[in-house]
């Protein structure tokens, strides 16, 4: 202890804040009792001997992003559970955090169990739903209970997230087995021998006055309230007591916020540690964490990439957007202006433009790129769609011809008969009836834009009026010899008009000309459409 106050003091009076050292030394006794310091380094009179405050610092920030890559790769954390019921047979546990989550359900398909998405924090920590995950110690078999008593349930006349009939039927609880199949309560008895009811007591005692389930969500809900108060405050440094409780509490949302403000500051992320990056890039935003990290972690790429679309753009930008990451990205990612941005740098390949043109999507994102589409690769598109109904193929064909300008032949519509369960004349009328409406609608847009033409037209002239009787006016004053006082200040108040006017008078003839263009473009739209729909009913 005298060795390290004696520290703290020289660091102190070498300029340090006293407040940032004592945190400092917090931090370095916490890797000391951890075992994550070896030699001299655990000793802190060899660094008041031999450092610089700066330096030991840069060391304990080096040395905690070394320690969050290693605890990043561990796949065996078993993090924090409570025990229902464990015997030779059963392992039954309440995970209190998503490590815990993760490592018992690995082998299952629940959405709580997945570290790349949020769902465990919405249930356990947002809604307070008690996930309870029974473990077959001899077969490997796995099934989960989520508990939901302790909801406050919305009355039956208002809308609600929740099937309130099936929960009410479960005794207000969800019964999966491992392949995340609902179950009934009998099922769930009769695949497990255990008893629903008795597991659903157990767990409604954690959650009484000192159980560990309802603590852990008491402390946790505290610390949050207090963090976020902590970052609305502001933050333009880092605060390495902060970072600790970010990944303890496993936040995407505030964990992002501490980290896009230092972002702004101009920092490099990259110098956080791994695990708060990680939970940084939980979060789907419009600004990407990895925009602020010069060289990010191959696998802070994979989380963002999963939940920040727009960190492909910002890879695209660096020159770091591999064919092996482009590979990666799912096709439905792919919109305009991701293919126009990859179509400038070259690495638009054509086996992508054949994939993306074979999907429904993709051959919509491809048009706006300005790529030309294959009427034949238009129809297989349309009619591999996913999900149909007999009224979306309808309208998905109608505004694909709108679109791609093209006609079917008579193998489509049949083809388009047998994904919809009825006959090719049957789906050629249903076009028909659904191109005559959007006919109807171009119609009506027309006489819509007809008059707005009419009106911005009147307006520019009335723009145009006023400007030359403006420029009149100035002409008149410099005309003058010499300007008085009010001469100068009417003529300032003139000339901050003009520019004014001009500037309407160029809004409104672009808006004009847009029009115009729109105009052209529906009437021969709705001329095309008119020998479409004679072809078709011919």
């Amino acid at each position: 202890m005298e060795g390290y106050k004696e520290v703290e003091a020289k660091f102190v009076a070498s300029g340090a804040d006293q407040a940032l050292v004592k945190k400092t030394m917090q931090q370095f006794r916490d890797l000391v009792n951890r075992n994550q310091v070896q030699g001299n380094e655990r000793n802190i009179d060899w660094w008041g001997k031999n450092s610089s405050y700066e330096e030991f610092t840069k060391f304990l920030q080096q040395k905690s992003l070394d320690t969050s890559k290693s605890q990043l790769k561990k796949s065996k954390d078993a993090g924090r559970s409570v025990n229902l019921m464990e015997t030779d047979q059963w392992l039954v546990v309440i995970p209190l955090d998503k490590d815990a989550s993760c490592f018992h359900g690995k082998q299952s398909d629940w959405c709580t169990t997945k570290r790349t998405q949020s769902h465990y924090e919405s249930y356990f920590y947002d809604k307070e739903i008690i996930l309870i995950y029974c473990l077959n110690k001899q077969t490997g078999g796995m099934w989960a209970i989520a508990n939901y008593r302790h909801i406050e349930m919305p009355e039956e006349d208002e809308d609600s997230e929740y099937d309130l009939e099936v929960l009410e039927q479960n005794g207000w609880a969800e019964l999966f087995d491992q392949k995340d199949k609902s179950l009934t309560m009998a099922e769930f008895q009769q695949q497990t021998g255990l008893d629903p009811k008795q597991l659903l007591d157990l767990s409604d005692r954690q959650m009484e006055k000192g159980g560990a389930v309802k603590d852990r969500l008491t402390t946790r809900n505290d610390q949050l309230r207090k963090t976020k108060t902590t970052l609305h405050r502001g933050v333009k440094q880092r605060d390495l007591d902060l970072e600790r409780e970010l990944i303890e509490l496993g936040d995407e949302n505030t964990a992002y916020d501490y980290a896009s403000k230092l972002g702004e500051s101009g920092m490099d992320l990259g110098e956080l540690p791994l695990k708060l990056q990680y939970l940084a890039c939980m979060k789907n935003s419009r600004d990407p964490i990895i925009k602020w990290i010069a060289k990010p972690d191959p696998k802070i790429v994979d989380i963002a990439l999963e939940n920040q679309p727009f960190t492909i753009h910002t890879l695209i930008d660096r020159g770091e957007a591999t064919p092996k990451i482009l590979d990666a990205i799912p096709l439905t990612r792919y919109n305009s202006a991701l293919i126009e941005k990859l179509m400038e740098k070259g690495l638009f390949s054509r086996t992508l433009e054949n994939k993306l043109a074979r999907t429904f999507h993709g051959m919509y994102a491809l048009h706006g790129a300005g790529v030309e589409v294959s009427p034949s690769a238009v129809q297989d598109a349309v009619l591999t769609r996913t999900q149909y109904t007999k009224d979306i193929i309808i309208s998905d064909i109608a505004y694909a011809m709108k679109t791609f300008k093209f006609v079917p032949d008579d193998e489509f519509f049949d083809r388009a008969g047998e994904v919809n369960g009825s006959d090719g004349e049957t789906v050629k009328t249903g076009v028909v009836s659904e191109i005559k409406k959007i006919r109807q609608r171009d119609i009506a847009d027309i006489g819509t834009i007809e008059y707005n033409i009419l009106n911005k037209t009147d307006t520019i002239k009335t723009y145009q009026t006023r400007i030359n009787e403006y420029q009149a006016a100035v002409e008149e004053l410099t005309a003058k010899p010499q300007l008085n006082f009010y001469d100068k200040q009417k003529l300032d108040r003139i000339n901050s008009d003009l520019q004014l006017y001009n500037s309407y008078l160029i809004d409104f003839k672009r808006s004009l000309d847009d029009n115009e263009g729109r105009l052209e473009k529906l009437r021969a739209g709705i001329k095309n459409w008119e020998e479409v729909i004679t072809q078709l009913s011919s």
